[in-house]
């Protein structure tokens, strides 16, 4: 018997939306941000919603509305984000 699996280039984000930095990319049909990359020169600060956690008094706690994060010139933002935004144009959101 001959076992066929899929291709694990399948479980990468297919989809790139650039940032206009005015509007949020946000999913609710199951689709995730993975990673966001900062292209530009300068940091850009993004307010993403997912799976973030802090830590509260005794226990890391989800962030249930959104946390901002300064994304440095050059860096990826790896996690399992519903939602993001940028403060200015040029992040690049990669979707599955």
């Amino acid at each position: 018997t001959r076992i066929i699996m899929a291709h694990p280039a399948l479980a990468f984000p297919q989809d790139v939306y650039i940032l206009n930095g005015a509007n949020a990319l946000a999913f609710t049909d199951g689709s995730y941000i993975y990673a966001v990359q900062n292209t530009t020169g300068a940091a850009i600060n993004a307010t993403c919603i997912g799976n973030l956690f802090t830590y509260q008094s005794d226990a890391y706690k989800p962030i249930a509305t959104g946390q901002t994060i300064a994304i440095p010139s050059g860096a990826t933002l790896y996690g399992r984000f519903t939602s993001v935004n940028g403060a200015s144009a040029g992040l690049i959101a990669y979707v599955k």
